[in-house]
């Protein structure tokens, strides 16, 4: 069975917005380079490799499109959740994943002030992280792998992240990602 990465670019245009924006709807491919999963993520690693910027979770203020994405809606008693954009899942189901050890839960105001309700990660989603783009080059070298010959999609999202750098500031842009299997 082969690992998938979900893999989302978001930028922070200011301070004062409510959160980060997603470059795109859904998630960009990357295709399955295990080195470059095992660098940022230590998933699928046949050596134990433990990556220099371990998973951190789902980000604080992460994009509506990656909330989207990841995270479950649970449903409250009688509550009609068939005309919103969440995913539902009933109370007792989000806790047999949690209780099984396969999601956690969130509270809507972990991510952002303004959102209700309880959130439950999709149960299929495993080590869920988020990397500045520096970071990113910092993990894919401290893997031992070389830079120069990280996939042309890799070289891609790390220049769109320089860019928006560029024009929001230093640690602006951040690669946010998810894998479907280890």
């Amino acid at each position: 069975m082969g690992a998938d990465i979900h893999l989302f670019l978001e930028y922070l245009e200011s301070e004062e917005l409510s959160g980060w924006t997603a470059l795109a709807d859904g998630p960009l491919s990357v295709g399955r380079d295990y080195l470059l999963f095992e660098a940022i993520a230590g998933v699928r690693s046949v050596r134990g490799y433990q990556p220099k910027y371990p998973p951190r979770g789902i980000p604080k203020k992460a994009s509506l499109a990656v909330l989207e994405r990841l995270l479950y809606r649970v449903a409250g008693k009688d509550e009609d959740l068939s005309n919103t954009i969440w995913r539902p899942v009933s109370r007792k189901q989000a806790t047999q994943w949690v209780t099984g050890g396969h999601s956690e839960l969130y509270e809507g105001s972990d991510f952002f002030s303004d959102l209700d309700g309880t959130y439950v990660r999709d149960p299929n989603f495993t080590s869920v992280g988020w990397l500045f783009r520096q970071e990113v080059i910092d993990s894919i070298s401290a893997a031992g792998l070389d830079i120069t010959r990280a996939p042309k999609e890799v070289e891609v999202l790390l220049s769109i992240m320089h860019v928006l750098e560029q024009q929001y500031g230093e640690r602006c842009a951040r690669m946010v990602f998810w894998f479907d299997s280890e």
